[in-house]
Formats: C-alpha cells, structure tokens, sequence
C-alpha cells in the first residue's frame, strides 16, 4: 500500500499537533483511510486541523504517526513536492522513513465541526498565537492571506486554507469584560 502526501499539507497540519499535553496520542498526526477517502487530522485540545481528500479506494486504516517521525521527514524532504506513506507487512514508512503508530485511539474529531447555522458571526476571543497559525498554513500551502476563509461563532472559529480545515476554540471568557468596540 502507497499513498502520496502532500508536503504542504504535512507543513500546514504539523502547526495544530499537541507538543506537551499529557494525552500521548495527541502528540502526532491522525492518518485514515476509509472508502477512498483519505484524512490527516492534527489537534492541540484547543485547536484542530484537516485534510480531506478522495483518491481511489485501497485498503483501510486509521493509524496515529509521532510527531517526531513528521518532523524528521519535514526536515529531509521539506523542499520537495510530495512524500510517500506506505506499509510493508507490519512496516510502516512516511518518506523510507519507518516508524511505528502511536497506539491508543485517536478522538472522532468530526464531532466536533459545527452546523452553518451555528456560525453566529459574532467575534470570540482568541489566542493571538493560535490564530498567527493561519498565517503559517497559507504560507505552507503557497497561498496569500486573502485566501483564508474565516467564520465566526461566540464559541468556536472556523477556517479553511486551501485543502486545509480546522477550528479554533475561543479562550473562556473575557477577564477584562470588554464589550465590542463602536465608532
């Protein structure tokens, strides 16, 4: 079994991956096969991020990839275009590089994506360096800030960059009480 990935798309998800939490398994990238639909899902606990896209069906998994194994293959092969994930038997590689899955189950974080409906449009505060995140994918996937699509809910933001898709949660509560800015 071989997949391509795309490096940009490896750049953009390494951004939302936990690097100290004490939930192991959220210290890497989430990759699922299923039907033909290929995901990458990275989340911190407060922040996520997807890429979705359909190639044709081959054999399904769902397995969780350390953050270091990603690392190392961004490090390497961060110039090229795209890598190839592949197993061997019981031999998992991202780019030659083998690696063993985190073990553990990764969080359905389709759950977690809101109705249209529910996008009130109203602003919610968030972590200034969550939100720089965006940024850095637009850069990653060779895109211009002009290309983030955002929407806005008082309890979760959306966005989506090129073929990548994530969520912000908002910090809790405005310790400030400041109410919306009027001219």
């Amino acid at each position: 079994m071989e997949i391509k990935i795309k490096i940009a798309t490896l750049k953009s998800i390494t951004l939302f991956m936990a690097t100290k939490d004490i939930r192991f398994y959220l210290k890497g990238a989430n990759f699922q096969a299923k039907d033909g639909i290929y995901r990458i899902t990275a989340s911190g606990g407060h922040t996520l991020a997807m890429s979705t896209w359909l190639e044709d069906p081959g054999p399904e998994f769902n397995i969780t990839m350390p953050k270091e194994t990603l690392d190392l293959v961004l490090k390497a092969y961060g110039k090229s275009e795209e890598v190839m994930l592949a197993k061997d038997g019981e031999t998992w590689t991202l780019a030659n590089i083998p690696f063993f899955p985190i073990d553990g189950r990764y969080p359905d974080t389709r759950r977690v994506w809101p109705d249209e409906e529910a996008m009130d449009g109203k602003p919610c505060l968030l972590d200034p360096e969550y939100y720089a995140r965006l940024g850095k994918v637009a850069k990653a996937q060779g895109l211009k800030n002009h290309d983030i699509c955002q929407w806005w809910s008082t309890d979760k933001f959306v966005f989506e960059i090129g073929s990548i898709r994530g969520i912000i949660m908002p910090l809790r509560g405005d310790v400030n009480n400041h109410s919306r800015p009027c001219y």
